[in-house]
């Protein structure tokens, strides 16, 4: 008589295909989903304002090619010898264009400190969760224990408490849970 774990062995080389066993994915696994679920839905949204500051840029631009090119055109007119009263009028035009091209500028400047702003702030996160990566691959982890605080778990690790925060990309370094698992990075 065959044991009873031989003949599922035997059952399962020759096809049947009840033998297939599901994993159920771990918190773990879980947890990286919904990670990458809220980067990509990060992402879509930075994309969003990325595109709308591009687009204010660009319309910004066209205002101020069209601006300069009505300079260039009175600039023209006040050239032909006009009367005193078009060359008033010429002027006003000329005055309020450049008062214009001066807004357009200054808007411009503000549309470019915001890209800055967006791409730095991504460039930061993109660094942290880099750095939270290399702390986890040197398989370093701590289980935060009843009464313990960020600052005694880093000077345990004898590291800064602002690495320890960096790498597990803390808000609120005054509110850890017993049982949260914290990756401390590498000296």
């Amino acid at each position: 008589m065959l044991k009873p774990s031989l003949l599922l062995l035997i059952t399962c080389i020759f096809g049947s295909t009840a033998c297939v066993q599901t994993r159920q994915p771990s918190s773990a696994q879980l947890a990286a989903q919904q990670r990458a679920a809220q980067e990509r839905q990060l992402q879509l949204q930075q994309a969003e304002q990325r595109q709308r500051v591009q687009m204010q840029l660009e319309d910004t631009d066209v205002r101020l090619q069209e601006s300069q090119l009505q300079v260039q055109q009175l600039r023209a007119e006040l050239a032909k010898t006009p009367t005193q009263g078009q060359i008033q009028a010429l002027e006003n035009r000329l005055n309020h264009l450049e008062q214009t091209i001066q807004q357009m500028e200054v808007q411009r400047a503000k549309d470019r400190e915001e890209i800055i702003e967006i791409l730095s702030q991504r460039i930061s996160k993109v660094l942290s969760q880099q750095q939270a990566v290399q702390a986890q691959a040197s398989g370093r982890t701590h289980v935060v224990a009843s009464g313990e605080t960020l600052s005694t778990i880093a000077a345990a690790y004898r590291v800064s408490s602002q690495r320890v925060i960096q790498a597990n990309n803390i808000s609120n370094p005054n509110n850890l849970r017993v049982g949260q698992k914290l990756v401390i990075p590498g000296n």
